[in-house]
């Protein structure tokens, strides 16, 4: 148990909703346990003390210390909630939005795992009666439900951020469709393991061999888990997705070669959501910063991995003194092509093919005008292997 705690407060450095996601089951497991009040307090303070160990470290790291980490992090809740919480003052259909956000990807991804699941259902219970075997199920669905429900509550009625949240509950929910093989003997537990294998080979399939979990002849069906609007037909969950990703960052990693000193690499729009991401984890040594087409959605700013602020009213490109800003856009938008027709911003070809476009402070990139900002300057000097 006290090494459950300590997982715990290790896990939350990598995703900090992982305390309620696991923090219910590692309670139970106390309770369960029936330990003393001490041993309770001695788990709860090592579940402490792994937080602080990623926690402190992380502050001192960040410009701005906590404070930034803490506010960065509550400006992001506060912007999801807003959007999609009932609680946090969204539209009534918010919480029906986020259940069909949140059920959509599970259904699509375990739909052949159900199917069998049914079939072994039928299959154990015409066995469990035959045998009487006595299988501790309530424990099990307990603990299945303590992994599955304080999450999916959570992304249902408190908020749904994004679409990784279903896999807080996505494996758990997995173990519950495996639950009818407990009640099988052993002979026909090895044929529900060929079963399963069978529907492990059906999803390996699926993510090496497809571009989307669900096939594009079902997309906007009558079922509510095939509208687009909830994310269908998923296709960022497949090996496809994933190449395209991987291809996009190593044309890119090129940058090293054309940015200077103090230089900020900004990426607009939806397109360059997924470019901020995985370019400024590819490349930690360089300022990147990223512009939403919404307005009332913060940009980010990740210095050397690090977070930031930065305002949205108005909205701009921040540079440090002597610096530009490359604008990687592929492929260009017409606001780009204009501004390199006029001279006012120069593309530069990367050796790898994409190209970039070098704007000076200044300069207007279609609404967003250039600026210097010397807290950049003065805060961290890039630095580049």
């Amino acid at each position: 148990m006290f090494l459950a705690a300590v997982t715990l407060g290790l896990v939350a450095g990598f995703r900090q909703s992982a305390l309620y996601i696991f923090g219910p089951v590692v309670v139970y497991m106390l309770v369960r346990a029936r330990v003393s009040l001490r041993t309770f307090a001695l788990a709860f303070g090592l579940g402490v003390v792994s937080i602080l160990v990623w926690l402190i470290p992380a502050s001192l790291d960040q410009p701005g210390g906590f404070g930034v980490l803490y506010q960065q992090t509550l400006s992001m809740w506060r912007t999801a909630a807003n959007s999609s919480s009932i609680l946090a003052g969204a539209p009534a259909d918010a919480a029906w939005t986020n259940v069909g956000k949140a059920t959509a990807t599970p259904i699509v991804a375990l739909l052949l795992l159900a199917v069998v699941s049914v079939v072994l259902t039928a299959v154990a219970l015409i066995a469990h009666r035959s045998s009487g075997s006595n299988v501790p199920m309530r424990r099990a669905l307990l603990v299945i439900a303590l992994t599955v429900l304080p999450s999916l509550l959570v992304t249902t009625i408190g908020y749904y951020g994004k679409p990784g949240y279903v896999l807080s509950y996505l494996p758990p929910a997995i173990l519950f469709l495996c639950l009818p093989v407990l009640f099988m003997p052993k002979v026909l537990r090895a044929i529900a393991g060929v079963a399963l294998a069978a529907v492990a080979v059906g999803w390996t399939y699926q993510f090496t061999s497809t571009q989307a979990l669900l096939p594009q002849q079902y997309v906007n069906g009558d079922p509510w888990f095939t509208k687009t609007s909830f994310g269908t037909p998923f296709q960022d969950y497949t090996l496809d997705t994933i190449q395209v990703y991987d291809k996009d960052t190593r044309q890119y990693s090129a940058l090293v070669d054309v940015v200077q000193p103090n230089d900020t690499l900004v990426y607009l729009g939806q397109e360059g959501v997924g470019r901020f991401r995985h370019l400024s984890y590819a490349l930690p040594g360089l300022v990147h910063e990223l512009i939403q087409d919404d307005p009332s959605i913060p940009c980010t700013l990740a210095f050397e991995g690090k977070l930031a602020n930065c305002v949205t009213d108005p909205r701009s490109v921040k540079v440090a003194p002597g610096g530009r800003a490359l604008i990687v856009a592929n492929p260009p938008s017409e606001a780009m092509r204009a501004l390199a027709d006029a001279k006012k911003a120069v593309p530069i070809g990367l050796i790898t093919g994409p190209t970039v476009f070098a704007v000076q402070p200044g300069t207007t990139v279609g609404p967003i005008p250039v600026v210097i900002d010397p807290n950049l300057g003065a805060e961290i000097r890039p630095t580049y292997t």
